[in-house]
């Protein structure tokens, strides 16, 4: 197939919204052996006016008309498939750039925090797996009076009494 880049018009755009245009286009594409690879619209007036790069950003976002085209094209949609739709077509490459950012940020900040500390206290996880359960906690009766320096003394048979 032949690559080519398809520019469209807004006048072109509207007659595209017809279902047995859009047929037209590709029966039209796949006769000729064309692939489309890359897909402009220029909904604001022709594209081969006059003055084309002055007016091609006109009308603005301050302008309703100009919210007329997005709002078209995500009518009837939800906000969450409306924006994944957004981030996944148009926005796919910042999208996936933003992700692999992130990544290097967060294995940055492990490398950075993960040290050995020989005065840090360290979790051993054989020793609590071979921890004695009845060892682990000790019931003593306290007498009245009774201080825990007195407690500690006690033998180990008349704790578990």
């Amino acid at each position: 197939p032949f690559a080519v880049g398809l520019r469209f018009s807004g006048q072109a755009l509207d007659e595209l919204a017809d279902a047995s245009k859009r047929a037209d286009l590709k029966a039209l594409l796949e006769t000729n052996d064309f692939a489309a690879i890359t897909v402009n619209g220029f909904p604001y007036g022709p594209f081969h006016g006059t003055r084309v790069k002055e007016d091609v950003y006109q009308p603005d976002w301050r302008a309703p008309e100009r919210l007329a085209l997005p709002l078209a094209r995500f009518a009837g949609l939800d906000n969450t498939t409306a924006l994944g739709t957004v981030l996944y077509t148009d926005y796919v490459y910042p999208f996936q750039m933003a992700g692999v950012i992130l990544l290097v940020a967060m294995i940055g900040a492990i490398v950075l925090t993960l040290r050995h500390r020989p005065d840090a206290r360290r979790q051993k996880i054989t020793e609590q797996v071979r921890r004695d359960p009845r060892a682990a906690v000790r019931l003593v009766d306290l007498k009245p009076g009774a201080g825990l320096q007195e407690v500690d003394t006690l033998p180990a048979e008349e704790e578990r009494a």
